[in-house]
């Protein structure tokens, strides 16, 4: 691993050079920078534990509600309630499910799928702030937009749907 002139990892190897009767000429040794192999990697990593964590929260909160459901723990007169709650977290899952397909097909496609315009920051927040729907019970999203305009060249729609996701 390399830390000047920047930080880099670097696969070393060795080959053996023969000659055509066999005899060893001599040996190759070479180096191989990775360094952006193992980023990518240590992000995919990273992204899979993130996306692990968030599938089993609305995961575990199905399974619950359900449990309680069918034992028959839970008051005739909430059962509507606890259904809705059920039916929210299994709509986010799909949501996510669909989210992590499209970033496989984005990986696939390398971005080629992507329409990418100029777009204001502000403009670009407050829409997706607006279409953000909040549980009940929970406080108003609040943001300061940024005081300087700002434009942004983005795929509209990908762009809300990640801000969705912080």
């Amino acid at each position: 691993e390399l830390i000047r002139p920047r930080q880099a990892s670097l696969l070393c190897g060795m080959r053996e050079i023969y000659l055509p009767s066999g005899e060893l000429l001599g040996k190759l040794y070479f180096l191989h920078d990775v360094t952006k192999e193992e980023e990518a990697s240590r992000i995919k990593n990273e992204f899979l534990m993130h996306a692990t964590h968030e599938l089993r929260t609305p995961l575990s909160t199905i399974h619950g509600y359900t449990e309680l459901l069918k034992g028959g723990m839970i008051p005739t007169e909430m059962q509507p309630e606890i259904i809705g709650m059920i039916h929210e977290q299994s709509t986010w899952l799909i949501t996510m499910i669909s989210e992590l397909l499209d970033l496989s097909r984005i990986e696939e496609r390398a971005g080629a799928d992507f329409v990418i315009e100029p777009y204001a920051l502000n403009e670009l927040l407050d829409e997706a702030v607006a279409e953000f729907t909040l549980p009940e019970n929970r406080p108003p999203i609040i943001y300061a937009p940024a005081e300087t305009e700002m434009v942004l060249n983005v795929d509209k729609e990908k762009f809300k749907r990640a801000l969705h996701c912080i």
